[in-house]
């Protein structure tokens, strides 16, 4: 499924809906949109065509690009839900509320094998800007002290929640974000109140016993750390 919409900056100027578009972020040296770009990158797109299009079914945008032996094509799907009418019709005309309509299927041009990774061509154009991106890219100095969440994670599985007053002091990794699910007691109000008049207010760390709800997704127990 493909969402559709004209390749232009009016378009990527608007404030479009989150769930329509990652959140757009501008970087001031250079003027790129950062956000932007990445959603971009995952687009369909002809250079005799001025819509571009966002395919949004699991799992298809971790296909990649394989110029020498693609084992997969795309064609436009001949399903009866696929509104081939949509090709003909003017840029102007094109609905471009975050609908849907237009649907492409992905071909398998040999057998797959089990474990067998599928690949794509792109395109030259796509080929020829991602090789001129990668001898021209040059890695942001923050980035020299990057962690990943998961060796964060290991390195640290046993130190306890930094509050925000220490991270003043010791701060996470710029990348790292903290959060952690509890419940709090009913008696949370209560206990917040006697620390305020306690003489250990100004450095304040309360300890609560973590209760394991019944589902990890209730987003309200989530808090950040």
């Amino acid at each position: 499924q493909m969402l559709y919409f004209p390749q232009s900056d009016e378009v990527f100027d608007e404030d479009w809906p989150d769930d329509v578009l990652f959140e757009m972020t501008y970087d001031d040296e250079n003027g790129e949109r950062d956000g932007l770009q990445l959603f971009i990158n995952y687009c369909f797109g002809h250079p005799d065509s001025s819509v571009l299009m966002f395919p949004y079914s699991p799992m298809v945008n971790l296909i990649n690009h394989n110029s020498t032996a693609p084992n997969a094509e795309i064609h436009w799907s001949n399903s009866t839900f696929n509104k081939k009418h949509l090709l003909e019709t003017e840029v102007d005309d094109l609905d471009m509320d975050g609908d849907s309509g237009l649907l492409l299927e992905y071909i398998a041009l040999a057998d797959i094998q089990p474990g067998e990774e599928i690949f794509i061509d792109y395109g030259p154009e796509w080929e020829g800007a991602w090789n001129d991106h990668m001898k021209n890219w040059k890695p942001k100095p923050e980035t020299q002290n990057y962690v990943s969440a998961a060796d964060f994670n290991r390195a640290n599985k046993d130190e306890a929640i930094r509050t925000r007053v220490e991270q003043e002091d010791v701060p996470y990794p710029k990348n790292i974000k903290t959060a952690c699910f509890f419940e709090f007691p009913s008696n949370f109000t209560e206990q917040v109140d006697k620390l305020k008049k306690s003489h250990n207010w100004a450095r304040p760390r309360l300890k609560v016993k973590w209760n394991q709800t019944d589902t990890f997704d209730e987003h309200h127990y989530l808090r950040l750390c």
